[in-house]
């Protein structure tokens, strides 16, 4: 009998749901937002997952990369889909769309999308950042947003509300094979 879950992610707890083969919703719960929180659960069933939905969305890269690494078969659905199905329930609460998200995997009615490796967004967001002049400074706070999320998938919006003086200054270190020249070090 196989079993399938759905994971419903949101910036402080993930909702998971466990479902049988046959949609018998086996468990339910939360964890934190964090991959060991949700690997942690994930174990603590004991049981060997078919499939793991999770909705394309801010935090499935991390999350999907974290429960492939830890050896779950993690697809991650297409957003426009999954809230076309989801659209249909009542009610909207993250473990209602936890519960459905475990039965679309389940039913195979989806697409999924790729995930792209944390080196691929790093390398991208790094590219992007030297095609900017230093003289746009006022694009210095979503270009901090983009670069301090990377590997992390979170970012404490309170952390750039402070007042550029008192804020630590964080960015991603670009390396050697980015040609580390004069716009890199300007960004940084």
């Amino acid at each position: 009998m196989g079993y399938y879950v759905g994971l419903a992610a949101s910036l402080e707890m993930t909702s998971i749901c466990i479902v049988a083969a046959d949609g018998k919703v086996l468990r339910e719960g939360k964890a934190l937002s964090e991959p060991q929180a949700v690997i942690a659960f994930l174990r603590d069933s004991g049981l060997a997952f078919e499939r793991v939905g999770l909705e394309a969305g801010a935090l499935s890269e991390w999350l999907a990369v974290a429960l492939t690494d830890a050896g779950f078969p993690v697809v991650c659905m297409e957003a426009r889909q999954v809230k076309a199905a989801l659209s249909a329930m009542t009610v909207k609460t993250d473990r209602h769309d936890a519960r459905g998200i475990a039965q679309i995997a389940r039913t195979g009615w989806f697409k999924a999308v790729h995930v792209k490796s944390a080196g691929s967004q790093e390398q991208r967001t790094l590219l992007g950042a030297r095609r900017r002049p230093a003289a746009h400074r006022g694009m210095e706070v979503p270009l901090q947003r983009g670069t301090t999320t990377l590997g992390t998938g979170k970012l404490d919006p309170g952390s750039l509300r402070q007042p550029s003086s008192t804020r630590p200054r964080t960015c991603v270190d670009p390396g050697p094979e980015f040609g580390a020249g004069p716009s890199a070090r300007a960004l940084a």
